[in-house]
């Protein structure tokens, strides 16, 4: 699984990050991607229901927002995008 973290404030990209590993994209291993990414990158990790999972399989990219976290954040969004077929 590849992932490209990308963080914004109003549009601006502040910081990004790829991951990559060798685990196949299924939700319990994206969430412990996203998690290993979010620590490499210091941000806490967003709470990840099942639409964002699905919306993830079905786009190949999520939008974050600071609703979506439980630490308080200094940015406006967390973009995630699914790079593994490119």
């Amino acid at each position: 699984m590849k992932l490209w973290l990308r963080v914004k404030i109003k549009d601006k990209l502040i910081q990004n990050e790829l991951y990559e590993n060798a685990l196949p994209l299924n939700r319990l291993n994206y969430e412990q991607t996203l998690r290993e990414a979010c620590e490499k990158m210091d941000i806490s990790t967003p709470v990840t229901l099942s639409v964002h999972f699905k919306h993830l399989v079905k786009f190949n990219t999520i939008k974050y927002t600071k609703d979506d976290f439980i630490d308080r954040e200094d940015f406006d969004i967390l973009e995630v995008e699914n790079c593994s077929d490119l």
